[in-house]
């Protein structure tokens, strides 16, 4: 599990695709980690990992990452699933 406050997951539109972006300083124990999350996938051009924008998705980040400070645009997934 991660404890480092600067995690930060936000709102981004990836290639048309609405997606919840993984935002942190480069650390093998975090990619580790974030590696572990279903369907995640890194981009080149944006230079993070990102991953669908569903609820379930960003519980599973929220779970491995609890101190990932969690952007604003993203409160609306997590009012549909009480996160």
């Amino acid at each position: 599990m991660i404890w480092s406050h600067d995690i930060s997951l936000y709102r981004v539109i990836h290639r048309g695709d609405l997606r919840i972006a993984i935002r942190s300083p480069y650390d093998p124990a975090i990619i580790a980690v974030i590696k572990d999350l279903p369907d995640r996938r890194y981009s080149k051009t944006m230079r993070c990992w990102h991953l669908p924008y569903t609820a379930a998705h960003l519980r599973a980040a929220i779970d491995l990452m609890p101190c990932a400070s969690i952007a604003d645009e993203l409160h609306d997934i997590c009012l549909i699933e009480n996160l």
